[in-house]
């Protein structure tokens, strides 16, 4: 694997020790698109604690169902911040407290590459495992483990991966390399239609801006720095590659901003990992082409436009983000810019 000058992971292959099987090709994901699901059966759903509830992104429906998937025995692949909030990798979770890292959307690129030795001893040895991702993420683990009969997936309806060195480059303009507590792009302090970035230092201070106001979270949403492959991305579809979707439920009518998921069960599996949480949860079951309607990352890539390059160009050549985000952003109205 080598890191690009964007600050992405791609693979490389060695030709000083390829064989020449052609493992890497029949294996791509996107070369050979592994099955898709039509969904059986969708669901507008929350979890019935409201803690958990705030401090998830959407309606909490992802500890749910992890937790009960590790109460029967099994254990959780998900994205983590590391020690230092630099990076985000797959972590392996087997308890309520290795669970809660696992917790809230992290919109940055997840290495997976650690976990793919970890999965293989786990199935090896009879551990049914839940692994949970975007859908070109699950793709690849579905391949890798020729649909194992252990593996159970969760995939997520995913707007775009940002690049790291993008997040990197936040953290060390913005918020000046300071030592960091604690991580949510998802706080509900304004809403959860009007989420916010919350950063608490280690000092007991904390930086929040709303998704209007914080550049990492606008760079993001107005898809400056994403992964080259996500302006194309080959796993868009009503049609899903997990056995469970999970996305935020854009289409809740009523004044509740505190946070609705939709889930999409798309397999006898998916079933089985409901069905495990499906107590704790308020649940009303809705039609799924009309909920997605709401969501269009499910369906369509992001138009890439010349702010990309433009981004990077500025970053590789020393400027802030601040700086090279603000070249790229939408110029807001007045009434979006003193919004709170």
């Amino acid at each position: 694997m080598e890191t690009s000058g964007d600050g992405f992971i791609y693979p490389k292959v060695d030709l000083s020790k390829c064989v020449g099987c052609d493992l890497c090709n029949k294996k791509c994901p996107v070369e050979h698109k592994p099955i898709e699901r039509k969904s059986h059966v969708a669901y507008s759903a929350i979890f019935d604690e409201k803690s958990v509830r705030k401090n998830s992104s959407s309606g909490g429906v992802f500890f749910a169902i992890a937790n009960a998937f590790i109460n029967s025995g099994g254990v959780v692949y998900g994205a983590a911040y590391s020690m230092d909030y630099r990076e985000v990798y797959h972590l392996r979770a087997d308890s309520r407290k290795t669970l809660d890292s696992l917790c809230g959307s992290k919109y940055v690129q997840s290495n997976i590459d650690s976990v793919y030795d970890k999965i293989r001893n786990d199935l090896s040895n009879g551990q049914k495992i839940l692994f949970v991702g975007t859908p070109c993420q699950i793709a690849a683990i579905v391949e890798f483990s020729n649909y194992h009969p252990l593996l159970f997936t969760v995939d997520l309806i995913c707007h775009g991966t940002p690049s790291p060195k993008a997040w990197n480059v936040y953290l060390n303009d913005v918020h000046r390399n300071k030592k960091i507590k604690s991580v949510f792009m998802r706080d509900k302090t304004y809403g959860w239609r009007n989420f916010s970035m919350c950063i608490v230092y280690q000092n007991g201070k904390v930086y929040k801006r709303s998704l209007a106001h914080d550049l990492y979270l606008r760079g993001f949403l107005e898809n400056v720095f994403l992964r080259k492959s996500c302006y194309q991305c080959a796993f868009k579809s009503t049609d899903r590659l997990g056995d469970i979707t999970l996305a935020d439920y854009w289409g809740m009518l009523g004044k509740d901003d505190g946070g609705t998921s939709l889930v999409a069960v798309n397999t006898e599996k998916g079933e089985l990992l409901f069905g495990m949480a499906d107590s704790r949860m308020i649940t009303n079951q809705v039609n799924w082409k009309e909920a997605i309607a709401h969501n269009t990352a499910a369906t369509q890539s992001v138009e890439m436009k010349a702010e990309r390059k433009l981004f990077f160009s500025a970053v590789c050549k020393g400027e802030s983000f601040s700086k090279a985000v603000r070249k790229c952003l939408k110029k807001r109205s007045l009434k979006d810019r003193f919004r709170l």
